[in-house]
């Protein structure tokens, strides 16, 4: 009975205090967790970062958390806080009298130094997309080439696809409330494979090499529009956790 009423116990809730810290940590870290990933800065670097977050926090906060425990507040955060900013931004901006805007929290003030003045998806652009979120997406190994093969037949040459341009191999996306800072993509660059020259005479009566490659760039945009589009509609419903 005591071994369920101890697992039961839950955590006390966070104070504005560790609030306030916690973003501030993430603001003087904000060069390495906000930016996109590349040959100098790794998924490693980036987790080691978050790592030593977590130790400064638990240093002067009263409640010990767990890693997992302070990214997802920081996310729980970022999403009260941009709304909170883009409240601020439209009463800011309306014209004729009236009292003035309430200011911001100190909070919501230190956020706005994280992810930025000129965020386009407070700013209220439609269709703008968080920059935070796409560097997400990116890793340094998550580049790709898709290549499309034609079977070959009797007077044809195996023609090789268009070398398209790199895009993010469609994989699952995992949403998980453990883990909420990053979502790795992997995949391995392939070397663009280069067409290779049909003779006219071969494909007389049928689709010339430059209409076949045309419907290969076709296919490849569209994939390449609908994977982007299962990421942000996937990112927009993690942030509104």
């Amino acid at each position: 009975m005591a071994a369920i009423e101890t697992k039961a116990k839950r955590k006390p809730n966070w104070t504005q205090e560790e609030c306030l810290l916690l973003v501030t940590l993430i603001n003087e870290n904000k060069h390495v967790l906000r930016s996109r990933l590349g040959p100098n800065l790794t998924s490693q670097m980036k987790r080691d970062t978050w790592e030593k977050i977590s130790k400064q926090f638990n240093a002067s906060a009263l409640t010990p958390r767990t890693t997992e425990e302070i990214e997802k507040k920081w996310n729980n955060i970022l999403s009260t806080s941009k709304a909170e900013i883009s409240s601020f931004r439209k009463q800011s901006t309306l014209t004729g009298g009236g009292p003035p805007p309430k200011p911001l929290s100190p909070l919501a003030e230190t956020v706005e130094m994280v992810i930025g003045e000129r965020n386009s998806i407070i700013d209220g652009i439609p269709g703008g997309i968080d920059s935070s979120l796409i560097n997400q997406l990116v890793t340094e190994d998550s580049m790709c080439s898709i290549q499309i093969l034609q079977e070959p037949s009797q007077n044809d040459t195996l023609i090789s696809a268009l070398p398209l341009s790199p895009i993010f191999s469609p994989s699952p996306v995992n949403v998980s409330s453990s883990s909420t800072t990053s979502m790795p993509v992997r995949a391995h660059l392939t070397s663009p494979v280069m067409p290779r020259h049909v003779p006219k005479s071969s494909v007389t009566g049928k689709k010339s090499n430059q209409e076949i490659i045309e419907e290969l760039t076709i296919k490849k945009l569209k994939v390449e529009t609908e994977y982007f589009e299962m990421k942000v509609k996937a990112l927009k419903r993690k942030l509104e956790e």
